[in-house]
């Protein structure tokens, strides 16, 4: 929240802000500046580890080396 704070104060950029405050990227920053500005929360990831949790693996399917089709 501070850095949003710090940004907002309109006393320093994204990448100032960002480096200052130790976050890596100033991606980052502005990614939690823009869903703070639309209300949105800023961390949607709770109760799940992975959005891809239920998704099945992929399964490889051999492959000739003579025409690409098995």
């Amino acid at each position: 929240m501070k850095a949003i704070q710090t940004y907002l104060a309109g006393a320093e950029s994204y990448k100032v802000a960002a480096e200052r405050l130790g976050i890596k990227h100033c991606t980052q920053l502005k990614v939690w500046v823009r869903k703070y500005r639309n209300g949105e929360p800023l961390d949607t990831r709770k109760g799940s580890s992975s959005p891809m949790k239920d998704v099945p693996p992929v399964r490889r399917l051999p492959v000739s080396k003579k025409n690409g089709i098995t």
